[in-house]
């Protein structure tokens, strides 16, 4: 018996979510892909308003005193992180 040495190369296609998505939205009418941009579009606000709503929250228990609508040019030298 001779010794052997046996080398084997393979590959393997993975969809990702993001491919997923995007043959998903490829498939779809312009009028279904416009439905489905404002419908994300809606989640994507409520779901930025929910998390300003928790962090002012965060920033008003922790005893902060600059809002989040301040911009970093208004703020004292002393108050930029």
């Amino acid at each position: 018996m001779q010794p052997r040495l046996d080398l084997r190369l393979s590959q393997r296609l993975i969809m990702t979510p993001q491919l997923q998505q995007a043959i998903k939205l490829l498939q779809l009418s312009r009028l279904e892909l416009q439905q489905a941009l404002t419908q994300q579009s809606s989640k994507t606000r409520r779901r930025r308003q929910a998390l300003l709503k928790r962090v002012r929250i965060q920033a008003r228990s922790s005893g902060m005193r600059r809002t989040l609508q301040e911009k970093p040019a208004e703020m004292k030298p002393a108050e930029r992180s």
